[in-house]
């Protein structure tokens, strides 16, 4: 497949593309379509979050596999993302964000580009099943990406802790040295008995490979400045909430790397 690269991208409700990411074909690349099937949902990398995508009839699946490079050049474009550069790190952590369905109306387009014309071959409509990053080697750092999509519309689709974890988690550098801060839309459910909120739990590590840091506060609030990190530092975070009866909630997605204040 000289000549050609993969693009996935993001929808907004009108059909407009708002994100794309790109992979070039190159070594270590796999590509294989299945049609008809019925599609089979399958568990995250992790099990802090599941998707359970259910489609009309049977659909076309196509599943790709590729390795991760440190990009000279942006592979991730659209709107809201910065940069032109996109570490593996960033890659894995944004893969998983924005590329993530987590609602009925989330719509996605793969396509095969000609990268000669920047036409596309072939395209498929429809959702992603499941994203999987895996790092392969750690010095130096190398990682493999796997997509599993899915053809066709979507007529149910179901986050496993969508409702009981904080959304819109998100972290700008802080106004002082060392600082972050972080804002989230509360959970809507709090589990069974509906017991008030009476505090939360941010997690931050300024690597994926490094340990999370716990800091638990008190109250209900829906922002906070985290302090004493260290400056002009990416660090990544997440949020979990604190109900009356102890109960640790599910965690938020981990922010996009958010950069501490400088000295």
């Amino acid at each position: 497949m000289a000549g050609y690269r993969i693009e996935v991208r993001k929808l907004n409700t009108a059909g407009t593309v708002i994100i794309t990411y790109q992979i070039p074909v190159f070594d270590n690349f796999n590509f294989s379509i299945n049609s008809p099937v019925t599609p089979t949902p399958l568990p995250e990398e992790d099990s802090e979050e599941q998707i359970l995508v259910k489609i009309e009839g049977n659909s076309t699946t196509v599943n790709l596999t590729w390795k991760l490079i440190n990009y000279t050049t942006d592979q991730l474009t659209g709107s809201g993302i910065s940069g032109n550069t996109r570490t593996i790190w960033e890659q894995m952590l944004a893969l998983k964000n924005t590329f993530r369905p987590v609602s009925i109306d989330d719509a996605f387009t793969l396509a095969i580009v000609d990268t000669s014309t920047s036409a596309d071959v072939i395209s498929w409509s429809g959702t992603i099943n499941s994203i999987v990053c895996s790092l392969t080697s750690t010095t130096p750092v190398s990682a493999t990406g796997t997509i599993k999509f899915i053809e066709g519309s979507v007529v149910s689709l179901y986050n496993t802790d969508g409702s009981k974890k904080p959304t819109n988690f998100s972290g700008v550098t802080g106004s002082s040295s060392g600082q972050i801060d972080l804002s989230w839309t509360l959970p809507t459910d709090t589990g069974t008995g509906a017991p008030s909120i009476s505090g939360y739990r941010i997690q931050y590590r300024s690597s994926l490979l490094a340990d999370w840091t716990t800091v638990e506060y008190t109250g209900s609030a829906t922002s906070k400045t985290v302090s004493g990190l260290t400056a002009s530092t990416s660090y990544y975070l997440r949020i979990a909430m604190i109900t009356g009866t102890n109960t640790i909630g599910d965690y938020s997605r981990v922010t996009f790397p958010a950069v501490s204040s400088g000295a």
